[in-house]
């Protein structure tokens, strides 16, 4: 099953994780965590300065290329929770753009339990860079991770659809019956 948001496409079950080697802190695989739009509420939550205990760290991020589908790459992010008192969930933010959480450009998980510390993403835009960040819920608002970066990668077959078409009469035409000797 597929859930498709404006930016990102996620896939909420697959096998295809096998070859990540980002796990969760419980040594799992991630699962893939659908991404939306960032609401009213996400938008207005204050974000506060946070410090080793409240913040996630250590941001990292491995890809590969999805076999099963064109134009798409399994993009696996994980970090180190933080594990200070009073935490009461985090959430994932992704965009596009440099400024973007600044901005509302950007999509963001559900709330997610503590013990996260990876999620998978079915990315659909080869070769485009996000920005990334984790944020900790704490009773005095939202502590935000430092922003990391991952770059969905151009696989091999993805290049066929990223290829500009030859332009009409650059010589690569097949040649007309005048050009074959008059037939």
């Amino acid at each position: 099953m597929y859930l498709q948001s404006t930016t990102l496409k996620l896939a909420v079950a697959s096998l295809l994780l096998c070859a990540l080697p980002i796990r969760s802190a419980s040594g799992n695989e991630p699962t893939f965590e659908a991404f939306r739009p960032a609401a009213p509420d996400q938008l207005g939550a204050p974000v506060v300065p946070g410090s080793p205990a409240t913040t996630a760290l250590a941001l990292a991020y491995e890809s590969r290329c999805n076999p099963e589908k064109r134009r798409a790459a399994i993009v696996a992010l994980g970090w180190e929770a933080a594990s200070g008192g009073n935490l009461l969930g985090q959430r994932v933010e992704i965009s596009k753009f440099r400024d973007g959480f600044s901005r509302g450009h950007f999509e963001a998980t559900r709330r997610l339990p503590l013990a996260t510390s990876a999620v998978a993403v079915d990315a659909p835009e080869p070769g485009v860079n996000y920005y990334w960040r984790v944020l900790t819920e704490t009773p005095e608002g939202w502590a935000a991770s430092p922003v990391g970066r991952f770059e969905v990668p151009v696989c091999p077959w993805d290049k066929e659809d990223l290829e500009e078409p030859t332009p009409p009469g650059d010589g690569a035409e097949e040649p007309s019956k005048s050009e074959e000797g008059g037939r």
